[in-house]
């Protein structure tokens, strides 16, 4: 996912029966505080002899740092972060922009889905659940690569389709 992609994307307005967010900080802070008397034996008061401008600003480095590191690596689960890293690690191809790769590698590419999709047919007329599972798992991680050579994030994509599908669903 590249920065720019995370720094303008629209999001929707807020929805669901989750979690009241202020009474999660409330808790927050109030474990944080507990934290900051264990560790200075006061908590923190106006007056100390610190700035609190930098240390705020240090903070707040620190924490841009974290939510890059974290917006990079994606979410636990995320099978898209996952095969990036394969691909990076192993130097596959990736492309940080949208953009057509080299033609041996959308070969290889035609090449790995094809093989992948039959594996998973054969699987399936077999009624071979356990061949269903790692075929399919299988074409999903090489699809997903296909669009790391891309330089296709489909986050924001699967985000759309999945909106429009609820969409459609509610409008039957």
């Amino acid at each position: 996912m590249s920065l720019d992609s995370v720094a303008t994307k629209r999001q929707p307005p807020p929805s669901g029966d989750g979690e009241d967010v202020t009474e999660l900080v409330l808790r927050d802070l109030a474990e944080r505080k507990a934290a900051g008397v264990r560790k200075y034996g006061v908590p923190l008061r106006t007056f100390n002899g610190r700035d609190a401008l930098v240390d705020a600003y240090q903070e707040s480095l620190d924490l841009t740092v974290y939510l890059r590191q974290r917006v990079t690596e994606g979410l636990p689960g995320d099978w898209f972060a996952d095969v990036l890293a394969f691909h990076v690690k192993f130097g596959c191809a990736t492309r940080a922009l949208p953009g057509v790769p080299v033609a041996g590698c959308v070969d290889l590419l035609n090449e790995l889905i094809r093989e992948e999709a039959d594996e998973l047919r054969q699987a399936m007329l077999r009624n071979d659940l356990a061949e269903i599972a790692d075929g399919a798992v299988d074409l999903i991680y090489v699809v997903l690569g296909t669009l790391v050579s891309y330089g296709i994030d489909p986050r924001p994509v699967w985000a759309e389709v999945q909106s429009a599908r609820a969409e459609a669903e509610a409008g039957r």
